[in-house]
């Protein structure tokens, strides 16, 4: 071998282990929606000297869409919630792109694992209950618990619809699981006794259920970096890419920023922007940072709540359920008492009931053949742990409990689910206001980190320190946007 050549081949080991150090203005660890949203800014304002860092070897973050036997499916974030103050759809709006839009329907029809038959107009009259009690107050306040404020609302709205001895309210109190699940499914969190009733928290005025169509919401992130609708026009986002780039540290040296990865790569920064969620935060911080961070920041990151959702999309070879939309479960006190010895399958709650009475509810995704169902509480942790057939059997045996009398069940093909809670570089779905947080802590973890000269050199996005829209994709959206101006801002002055 000549010299040249060995010194090429030595050159090339050197850049693959990382040991080839490389200086940038920013580095933005995470390319999630609120770090491509950071890089996408900055490249269109003409700083182009970045890097992005992911730890997965997709982009995406919690933005997950994944073709699942030809339909678009979202482990993730899938909905788009209101019109007003929302960056999504105004980003769409603005382009042209609204017809990626489509109102999806929830279904509203409730059956009981009794299989007693409720009428339409009680089924209706619930519905209309349980969305009256899920009306939640925004501002300051003492920080009740919003379980214990739903319940207290939903309960006396039951004792003013029904006397005492009437049929119909034993399924009204049974259907209080349907609202806490219901409302863990919006809040991301294992108890509603988590979060506070009163937070800064602002949900968009408009329509809250806008779906992708068969796009998914990868679309969105396909028009953040103009991959669509013009790809010729495509930004430079994935040449300043980098996957399966795990930052295990994040050290500030007096000028300049180190950032290791656990390949052991390590890159040089002016400013580092940090994007990934609070449940990495709560388990890394102490360990990522060098400094560690102040601790008005750490007080922050403690307090503010996130938890996990699981989604299980299950593939069956016919539309079984018709032209439903989809089915809302409620629970009988004597089925779920006996339910662990129904199907002794899998642990049980601190009630010793089964883990299928997390099952409520159903979603068909349209013309695809495919059933979208939700666990939501304190089980996820140890869902998630499940053997993919306990998860199968158990929702089977749940839809034949519910609606063996009125379909034919079908063994489902294939399924596909998600594991937000137990993946390192996520943990958890998505932020809440805790009833120990108050938007003060929102407004610390988005603060930047600044230099003896208080110019900002860590910089942290992602839908935790969006003030009025967290837990949502918008607000990781818009917490990118802020932080790529304040750098502009930086760099023009």
């Amino acid at each position: 071998m000549k010299p040249s050549q060995l010194l090429l081949v030595i050159l090339s080991i050197l850049v693959a282990s990382g040991v080839c150090r490389e200086q940038y203005k920013i580095v933005i660890v995470g390319a999630g929606a609120a770090g491509i949203a950071t890089a996408t800014k900055l490249l269109e304002n003409g700083i182009d000297d970045i890097l992005v860092l992911e730890a997965e070897s997709r982009i995406g973050g919690r933005i997950n869409t994944v073709n699942f036997h030809g339909c678009n499916v979202d482990l993730g974030a899938e909905w788009v919630g209101g019109e007003v103050n929302n960056v999504v759809y105004e980003t769409l709006k603005d382009r042209n792109l609204l017809y990626l839009l489509t109102r999806d329907v929830f279904p509203e029809k409730f059956y009981l694992s009794s299989r007693q038959m409720i009428s339409e107009k009680l089924s209706k009259e619930l519905f209309d209950a349980v969305f009256a009690a899920f009306d939640i107050n925004t501002g300051t306040g003492p920080h009740n618990s919003t379980g214990s404020v739903i319940q207290q609302r939903y309960r006396e709205n039951i004792i003013k619809k029904f006397k005492a001895g009437d049929g119909d309210m034993d399924i009204f109190i049974w259907a209080e699981d349907f609202l806490r699940h219901f409302f863990l499914f919006a809040k991301g969190s294992f108890s509603w006794y988590d979060n506070a009733y009163t937070s800064d928290h602002e949900t968009c005025p408009g329509y809250q259920n806008y779906g992708w169509k068969n796009h998914g919401y990868g679309k969105f992130l396909d028009v953040l970096i103009r991959k669509y609708p013009n790809p010729s026009r495509q930004l430079p986002f994935f040449e300043k890419l980098l996957v399966d780039k795990e930052v295990t540290k994040i050290t500030v040296n007096d000028d300049h920023i180190v950032i290791n990865c656990s390949d052991n790569s390590h890159y040089k920064a002016n400013h580092v922007v940090f994007t990934t969620s609070i449940g990495v935060l709560k388990e890394n911080h102490k360990k990522l940072f060098s400094p560690k961070l102040p601790i008005y920041k750490q007080l922050a990151i403690e307090r503010i709540g996130i938890g996990a959702v699981i989604k299980v999309f299950l593939k069956y070879e016919h539309e079984w359920w018709g032209n439903s939309s989809g089915f809302n479960f409620i629970w009988t006190e004597k089925d779920r008492i006996s339910s662990r010895t129904e199907f002794p399958e899998g642990p049980e709650n601190k009630y010793g009931q089964s883990w299928i009475t997390e099952i409520y509810n159903v979603i068909v995704i349209p013309n695809s053949r495919i059933l979208l169902v939700v666990f939501t509480g304190e089980m996820i942790p140890v869902i998630e742990k499940l053997d993919d057939q306990i998860v199968t059997n158990g929702i089977k045996f749940t839809l034949k409990k519910f609606l063996g009398h009125l379909y034919k069940i079908m063994e489902p093909q294939t399924m596909i689910r998600s594991n937000w809670y137990h993946n390192p570089h996520f943990r958890g779905t998505y932020s809440f206001s805790s009833i120990n947080s108050t938007g003060e802590d929102v407004k610390n973890l988005m603060a930047p980190i600044k230099n003896a000269e208080g110019c900002p050199i860590i910089l942290f996005a992602g839908e935790a320190t969006s003030p009025l829209h967290h837990s949502s994709a918008h607000g990781a959206v818009e917490s990118g946007f802020r932080e790529a101006e304040r750098l502009i801002n930086i760099y023009k002055n």
